[in-house]
């Protein structure tokens, strides 16, 4: 068979399994609604009549991590195709200086986090399985260390000296001590870890396993996995009530739910329908709402954790992936991932509750 014949055949067969995988399994695309249908992801919303995100900043290609540092007065954005990382400020939305992380046309960032003791940022380069460290100026060498398989989300201890990694596809949390630049711990924790929390006596972690649907408990001390809770289809994002944090809250981004979890008893409290394939999900600090990201639908959901309702809804960019809460200015700041722009609101939801 000439070659121009079998391109021709092999794109024919290939579009014909992708039409008989939708019509199998009955996935459908609604343009004006995204309704809950367990199992059945709807994809688009009308955001429309939505209030939108108040304010934005421009970039010349989608962020794909965000880090503020200690003071909330800057924080950092790395781009993967154009491999920099920039410094903002917060009052003015500026960019202020700029790093090349590498001169190479390769690379994914997936995440990153701030070290206050050693007044660093520290990003998962996913694509060749390291940390690298940077000064907060970006006016220093970059160092390295090597983690796992493709690492993504990071979070620091209390005072700073060590982070924690996750590694998704090798299915690992690891401890890493920056005094001496090397990991101490290694710890299995199942297949697929999509996002992680750390208790504030950083003696558990808190994992959801997209593939499992659980969210598995680690004992930091143990070393290991003493709990697996069940929660809804493929959980992504994970957040700890800020009041009380016994209480978590976790976004089922195949089912558009959101499972409220008691991590001391160890079982899902409850399950409310929420979102538009949701990804991540933060908590006010008296925990009173959730915000929560959804990703296909490209608007976040402000949901009051008394009732399960949803209070607000806010128009952002497309596939809002990723949220951070500044507690310097009160602005949640959205990441979204295939748009050119960071989107931010204020996280308070009444004027009454601002009083």
């Amino acid at each position: 068979m000439p070659y121009r014949y079998k391109r021709i055949y092999y794109v024919f067969v290939t579009t014909f399994f992708i039409v008989l995988f939708f019509l199998y399994t009955g996935v459908t695309v609604y343009e004006t609604k995204c309704s809950l249908i367990f199992n059945q992801p709807q994809f688009y919303k009308d955001t429309a009549k939505m209030k939108k995100a108040e304010k934005i900043i421009n970039f010349p290609r989608p962020i794909s991590a965000l880090v503020f540092d200690s003071s909330g007065n800057y924080f950092f954005t790395v781009m993967t195709n154009n491999l920099k990382v920039n410094k903002f400020s917060v009052k003015a939305n500026d960019s202020i200086k700029e790093q090349v992380l590498r001169s190479d046309n390769g690379g994914v960032f997936e995440g990153g986090c701030f070290s206050s003791y050693l007044n660093t940022l520290i990003i998962a380069d996913s694509y060749y399985d390291r940390l690298l460290i940077l000064s907060s100026e970006l006016n220093k060498p970059i160092e390295e260390i090597k983690v796992g398989d493709f690492p993504t989300r990071l979070e620091s201890s209390k005072d700073g000296k060590r982070i924690f990694v996750l590694n998704y596809w090798e299915g690992t949390i690891m401890e890493i001590d920056l005094i001496y630049r090397k990991v101490i711990k290694t710890i299995k924790v199942g297949n697929y870890p999509k996002d992680f929390v750390l208790l504030k006596s950083e003696d558990f972690v808190y994992v959801t396993l997209e593939k499992d649907n659980v969210v598995a408990v680690i004992d930091l001390q143990k070393m290991l996995v003493i709990r697996k809770i069940s929660v809804g289809n493929q959980p992504w994002g994970i957040f700890l009530d800020p009041s009380n944090d016994r209480i978590g809250y976790v976004a089922n981004s195949h089912e558009n739910s959101i499972s409220k979890v008691d991590f001391v008893e160890g079982y899902e409290i409850e399950r409310f329908p929420a979102g538009c394939y949701p990804t991540d999900i933060i908590v006010s600090r008296d925990g009173r709402f959730i915000f929560l990201a959804n990703g296909m639908g490209g608007y976040i959901s402000v949901i009051d954790t008394l009732n399960g309702k949803i209070v607000k809804e806010i128009k952002t960019g497309l596939f809002p992936t990723f949220l951070q809460l500044n507690d310097r200015d009160g602005f949640v700041y959205v990441v979204n991932s295939n748009d050119y722009y960071l989107s931010m609101f204020d996280s308070v939801v009444s004027e009454e509750r601002r009083n």
